[in-house]
């Protein structure tokens, strides 16, 4: 039965305020995803290609240690979200104190590496940093479970202020040092900012706790948080088996400059993805297992259309900007292909997001962690294989464009299987392809400018329908928000 228009208009405007919090929390993100950019550009200029192969393999070992926390920040997220009010408390002291006990660990084995100098990646000087590694990866792990209970609780502000604060002190921290201290420097700010976040979210917080584990809510957590912990760590295997073996088979010199690019494609699409992070209970909610099928196909054909047409009219953006970033950073010149081709990777992976929010709502996150896993697998045996072959770096980065092209793939499959019978319009359109080939073209040919203009020309001509359908979707919101943004920000300050 259609709702009356009554109980429509109540609707409309109970959800005002969530959108004017959900505005004005994104516009806070891009302004933060402005100044990490910003930092990530000075970093690079002030390290150089070979200390900032240092600082990525820090990064990248840090990523490796976050998954010693057993997925509890993604766990309880589905737990308070799925029980009743009175096991909240008892489930956030769980993952707390589980959280921190595992951190404990963490920094007594970086003490030990460190203390008795163990010849542990001796080529990046890991000793040294081996302890504030440790540090930051238990802050921030602590740091993720608060953020994901606030954002439970709706509580964005908070969030964006620690967000804010983050990025603002480590973009400080650029702008001050330089050289090796550098490096120390921004692993100091790290760790700093994560406890600083800790502790705000502390003062004054929607929930209590007490230090203290219950078998229970252990099992719980363990039992929701490890195929999760699987799910979200096999998106970021397709990145990271190709820095691996980048840092395995180059040198130094040539990790900066990968470390670059990483960081230029993760970059583009990070005020993208706070949107994506803030929709995402939405798709679910649209595409559940108690929704029918030809309504979860509707809602997951209009998000595979409008995330990926979006994703793809950024990275073209961030494609033909490349030549200012080079301007400002003309040492990582080498860089300049590799870049385009992860950009291109990214597009994508986000293009089939909304058959990923299918398979979450369906209970099938472990089909796409399976698919991600064997893309993962095909990235890494052919990064080897040009590492091996002593290729141009640039072929490392194609390893990971087959793999992003395999799990687009396999995802559609895993997707279109939940909704049999259901007609979806492709997730990446011949138009699209060309525009990725001629792209790639142009990088391998090393005419990099004229291989972006003709793919963004020919993706524009061959996606118009797209195109207009994704501003008829905006233009409304653009409008909405330039009429409330006035009342809105008066409302939240």
């Amino acid at each position: 039965m259609p709702e009356s228009p009554e109980k429509e208009t109540v609707a409309q405007t109970n959800s005002q305020p969530l959108a004017r919090s959900v505005i004005l929390f994104t516009i806070c993100r891009y302004v933060v995803y402005t100044m990490t950019f910003a930092r990530g550009l000075t970093a690079a200029r002030h390290l150089g290609p070979y200390l900032l192969g240092v600082y990525g393999f820090l990064i990248l070992m840090q990523n490796y240690l976050s998954y010693t926390g057993f997925g509890t920040q993604y766990a309880i997220n589905v737990e308070l979200a799925t029980r009743k009010d009175s096991d909240h408390r008892e489930i956030i002291s769980t993952a707390i104190t589980l959280t921190v006990l595992v951190g404990l660990i963490l920094c007594l084995l970086g003490l030990v590496v460190q203390v008795f100098h163990l010849p542990i990646f001796e080529k990046f000087s890991f000793q040294q940093y081996a302890l504030l590694t440790c540090l930051i990866t238990g802050a921030t792990s602590l740091q993720y479970v608060f953020t994901n209970i606030y954002r439970i609780h709706g509580r964005l502000a908070r969030i964006a202020t620690v967000e804010l604060f983050g990025a603002a002190v480590l973009l400080l921290i650029t702008l001050i040092y330089r050289g090796e201290t550098l490096v120390f420097a921004l692993l100091a700010g790290l760790f700093a900012s994560a406890m600083f976040a800790n502790v705000l979210y502390l003062v004054r917080a929607p929930f209590t706790f007490t230090i203290g584990l219950t078998s229970k809510s252990v099992r719980a957590l363990l039992a929701l948080g490890l195929p999760l912990l699987i799910y979200n760590a096999s998106f970021l295997l397709i990145t990271i088996a190709a820095q691996s073996v980048v840092s395995i088979f180059y040198p130094l010199e040539t990790i900066g400059y990968y470390t670059l690019a990483s960081q230029i494609s993760n970059a583009a699409l990070l005020g993208f993805n706070s949107i994506a992070w803030v929709a995402f209970p939405l798709v679910l909610g649209k595409t559940r297992m108690d929704v029918s099928d030809e309504d979860a196909a509707r809602a997951t054909d209009r998000v595979n259309v409008v995330f990926g047409t979006s994703v793809f009219l950024i990275v073209f953006a961030a494609i033909l900007a490349l030549p200012l970033v080079f301007l400002l950073l003309p040492k990582y010149e080498p860089s300049r292909g590799a870049v385009t081709v992860l950009l291109l990777a990214q597009a994508l992976l986000m293009s089939s997001y909304g058959y990923d929010c299918l398979a979450i709502a369906r209970h099938k996150q472990l089909a796409i962690a399976n698919a991600s896993i064997a893309s993962a697998i095909v990235v890494a045996g052919l990064a080897v294989l040009a590492g091996k072959a002593h290729a141009p770096f640039v072929w490392v980065a194609i390893a990971v464009l087959a793999g992003s092209v395999l799990f687009t793939v396999l995802q559609a499959r895993i997707g279109l299987r939940l909704i049999r019978g259901s007609k979806l319009r492709p997730i990446v359109p011949w138009g699209s392809m060309t525009s990725v080939g001629l792209c790639l073209g142009g990088v391998l040919l090393l005419h990099p400018v004229v291989g972006a203009l003709l793919g963004a020309a020919t993706y524009l001509v061959t996606n118009k329908a797209r195109v207009l359908e994704l501003w008829q979707l905006c233009q409304p919101h653009i409008r909405g928000l330039m009429h409330s943004a006035g009342p809105a920000v008066e409302e939240h300050v």
